[in-house]
């Protein structure tokens, strides 16, 4: 899109760039973006942010980056959380699957995402948490990266 913010780094060079484990601080991860954050809704004990749509430098759209502050996890065994990250991209020009997924080692396949039947999602377990990639199969069968999240699942060893 015209109006989008075009951004100096490719898409692997953003992911790589992103701070592992995601720091507790939204400003630490803005300038890991290059991207300015907004807060979209506070509760007691979590925080929303998202960014507005941005091109990478090798002309991929992402459509929102979601940041999400919170105290607790999900998984009763990993109760510090801190930081969930998720970058959601434009289904144009695919982001061919092979190529996050070989780079990250997204060798774990999660399943049928159940609301979605044409969304699925692939993850590898790291030290920090969990490392995921959804995967939109298109009309005619083709498969691109949907979105990446970064969840801080695991408290830093």
């Amino acid at each position: 899109m015209p109006d989008d913010l075009k951004i100096n780094k490719t898409l692997v060079e953003l992911i790589d760039g992103l701070p592992k484990p995601l720091p507790a601080s939204a400003v630490q991860i803005e300038d890991a973006l290059g991207v300015p954050l907004r807060v979209t809704s506070e509760q007691r004990d979590t925080a929303w942010y998202a960014s507005r749509p941005f091109v990478t430098a090798d002309g991929y759209r992402v459509t929102t980056v979601n940041l999400r502050a919170v105290s607790t996890s999900y998984q009763r065994e990993h109760p510090d959380v801190g930081m969930l990250l998720a970058l959601d991209f434009d289904a144009s020009p695919c982001i061919p699957v092979a190529m996050l997924r070989e780079r990250f080692g997204m060798d774990r396949p999660g399943g049928l995402v159940p609301d979605d039947p044409a969304l699925s999602y692939r993850y590898a377990d790291v030290p920090w948490g969990r490392f995921s990639l959804r995967i939109r199969t298109m009309l005619g069968g083709a498969t691109c990266v949907d979105g990446v999240v970064l969840n801080n699942s695991r408290p830093p060893p």
